[in-house]
C-alpha cells in the first residue's frame, strides 16, 4: 500500500506538519487491508523452520516469557529447542519475528514504501494464541513507528513523554 494511500483520511501535508515526529495519529479502519501480509499459515510455516537440519531459518525470533523477560535466539545464552518454542506458544507467550519485511513479498514491498519517507527501517510481526498474552514493559522507541493491528484485539498505551520504572505516566492514547 502506497504511503499516501495509508494516511489518505488526513493527506500527507497535514501529517508531515502535525504528526510526524510529533503526535500520534491513529487511522481506523473497517477493512482488514493487511490480514494478507503474514497469515497464520506463515507463522505455522516459521516456526515448522525453527532448527531444521543445519540451516538457520529464524535467526530473529524472540519470545516474550511467561515472567516478562525476553528470550531472543540470536542473543540468549540459553537454546531453547523446538519442543520448548512449541510449548511456550501454546502456554501464550508473544512471539516476535524482527526483520520480517523478509518473510513475505508484501511485507518487503511495505516495508521499501515505508523507506521512501524515512529511510531505512524494519518490519516486525508481534503474535500470540492467547488474548491475555503481554509483550513489551513500558518504554521508549527513537525511532517513528507504524503499528498495523490486523487481528484481535489488544490495548496499547502509548504516552507522550519517556517513562521510567518509578514514573508511569497518563497514557495520551489507549486503543
Amino acid at each position: 500500500m502506497k504511503f499516501e494511500e495509508l494516511i489518505s483520511p488526513i493527506g500527507i501535508e497535514r501529517f508531515n506538519r502535525e504528526f510526524k515526529g510529533k503526535k500520534c495519529l491513529v487511522i481506523k479502519s473497517e477493512e482488514n487491508i493487511f490480514k494478507d501480509y503474514f497469515s497464520w499459515r506463515d507463522l505455522d510455516n516459521y516456526l515448522n523452520q525453527y532448527k531444521i537440519g543445519a540451516c538457520d531459518r529464524t535467526p530473529q525470533l524472540q519470545v516474550v516469557l511467561p515472567d516478562g523477560n525476553k528470550w531472543c535466539k540470536k542473543k540468549s545464552k540459553e537454546y531453547k529447542t523446538r519442543d520448548e518454542l512449541l510449548k511456550l506458544w501454546k502456554d501464550g507467550s508473544s512471539f516476535i519475528l524482527t526483520l520480517s519485511e523478509f518473510l513475505t513479498q508484501e511485507m518487503w514491498e511495505q516495508c521499501q514504501e515505508f523507506e521512501k519517507h524515512y529511510g531505512i527501517g524494519q518490519a516486525n510481526i508481534y503474535c500470540s494464541n492467547n488474548k491475555e498474552a503481554k509483550c513489551f514493559p513500558i518504554h521508549a522507541d527513537s525511532t517513528d513507528n507504524f503499528l498495523f493491528h490486523v487481528r484481535g484485539k489488544i490495548r496499547w498505551y502509548i504516552y507522550k513523554e519517556f517513562a521510567t520504572k518509578e514514573y508511569r505516566p497518563n497514557p495520551s492514547f489507549l486503543f
